[in-house]
């Protein structure tokens, strides 16, 4: 994980069981940068609300846990 502090990271269902527990490990390993892409800002059925979603949090790296 050494260069994960510096990418920006989006993460969808990060209010779930595991999303939490990755978060909270993340952040415990020096990561800042987190964007969270829940409802009801992103509904993730919702192909416009995806771009949207790429468009405004600019990750280089998306975890999908929803």
């Amino acid at each position: 994980m050494p260069m994960l502090p510096q990418k920006r990271i989006t993460i969808t269902g990060a209010r779930g069981f595991l999303g939490t527990h990755l978060l909270k490990k993340f952040k415990s390993k020096g990561c800042r940068n987190i964007e969270i892409a829940d409802l009801p800002e992103y509904n993730l059925t919702d192909i416009n609300a995806i771009r949207r979603m790429y468009e405004e949090t600019k990750p280089d790296v998306v975890i999908h846990l929803a």
